[in-house]
């Protein structure tokens, strides 16, 4: 009888350390379902013919932060400065994952582009939603201000949407939008910032033509 009870005791201890280790696991996986990726502008070079974006990312349970390099009107960064590694070596562009205290570094190619990337204030920047309900077809459009008055530089009539999230899912709507002009003032960077499925924090970005 008492090794009855003493089997039945052992069964209980090793069911309550299992549990103890799958509570942690299970937590761990939960704090990978949100993500909070953010690009910031840094300088253009001095032709105004590429930007340098800092970008990081906890996606994927990652730690990323790194310079990304993109020529105008390209829909790719042509390369990328992983400042929790070698800043100064260059590598393929992707999601980078260091340990949590893992060391920032700066990188000196930021003195390839020394004109400071600066955005259209707020005033001159008119951004406007229209979430679709289920079925339909949402659409945002951005226009900015000139001399003239607003003029339209970007919507998402042009983009294909499947519902309210655009195919490549790299944003989805309501959005929000900064315009980042080139020191020519001819194109622009659009920064679209949303959030995609249950809590992903995302920015996309697109290329435009500045009015006159």
């Amino acid at each position: 009888m008492r090794v009855g009870s003493g089997m039945r005791m052992h069964w209980l201890v090793v069911a309550a350390l299992l549990g103890s280790f799958a509570i942690p696991r299970v937590a761990e996986a939960c704090s990978c379902c949100d993500s909070v990726t953010t690009s910031r502008p840094v300088g253009w070079s001095q032709a105004g013919g590429a930007l340098v974006i800092e970008t990081t990312s906890n996606a994927a349970c990652s730690n990323h932060h790194v310079l990304e390099v993109w020529v105008v009107g390209t829909s790719e960064a042509a390369g990328c400065y992983d400042l929790l590694d070698d800043p100064e070596r260059r590598i393929p562009c992707g999601l980078t994952d260091h340990p949590l205290d893992a060391q920032l570094r700066t990188s000196s190619q930021t003195t390839r582009f020394p004109r400071a990337a600066t955005a259209l204030p707020d005033s001159e920047v008119r951004v406007r939603n229209t979430v679709a309900r289920a079925g339909g077809r949402g659409e945002a459009t951005v226009d900015v201000m000139t001399a003239h008055g607003w003029a339209r530089v970007w919507s998402t009539a042009h983009e294909r949407l499947d519902e309210n999230r655009q195919v490549n899912r790299d944003f989805a709507l309501p959005v929000g939008v900064s315009v980042w002009p080139n020191p020519r003032g001819d194109r622009a960077l659009l920064l679209i910032t949303s959030i995609v499925g249950s809590g992903h924090h995302v920015v996309a970005m697109r290329w435009v033509e500045m009015p006159h």
